[in-house]
């Protein structure tokens, strides 16, 4: 857990002994097995993980064809990971997230997060920074989706994070830029072209 509290503060925002201390204290490290379902569609998320090792996916099936499967994203190490409408609104989440790799994550309950987040500033402003990063990385998804454009995503992908290609199923990452299999080769060959109307 201490390698991961030295990312978090080399990457977000520098964590003060005693934050260090709490979230040593209210993090249980869980061994996940591949096919591991760490939150069901239906339930409440009431935990927030930290990838130490391994790959989760979330995904939700579509309202009106509910054997429709989508990707929502990926987590690999160092990434945290949570259903975010479900955590943060206390509902049933419609998404659920599974272990896709044998790995071990660290989980925190949310009343614990928020305790930390209320004695700890640090914590406080390394919570909004890495909200306000995943907040960013859905913007932009969002934004390209919406144009069309996996492409675009894929592109960004690869560039800042190529292993998220390699790692899943390429039918999960189809999924996850909203096109079919074929699609998605012609995008990874760079052959696709948008079908304009």
């Amino acid at each position: 857990m201490k390698e991961i509290l030295i990312y978090l503060s080399q990457t977000y925002w520098k964590l003060d002994k005693h934050a260090i201390t709490y979230i040593l204290e209210n993090c249980n490290e869980r061994s996940v097995a591949k096919g591991e379902v760490l939150l069901k569609e239906g339930e409440v998320c009431r935990h927030v993980w930290f990838v130490k090792k391994g790959l989760l996916r979330a995904y939700q099936r579509q309202p009106s064809s509910p054997d429709k499967i989508f990707s929502n994203w990926f987590m690999t190490e160092n990434n945290v990971a949570t259903s975010v409408l479900s955590f943060f609104n206390e509902c049933k989440s419609e998404e659920a997230i599974v272990a896709e790799e044998d790995g071990i994550v660290f989980e925190m309950l949310k009343k614990d997060l928020f305790i930390g987040i209320e004695q700890r500033p640090c914590m406080a402003v390394l919570t909004l920074l890495i909200v306000i990063k995943y907040y960013c990385q859905s913007r932009f998804n969002e934004t390209f989706l919406r144009m069309k454009e996996p492409q675009l995503i894929f592109q960004a992908m690869l560039a800042d994070n190529p292993e998220l290609l390699q790692r899943p199923r390429q039918k999960d990452v189809a999924s996850y830029l909203g096109v079919s299999g074929p699609v998605f080769r012609e995008i990874k060959s760079g052959k696709y072209k948008q079908k304009r109307k």
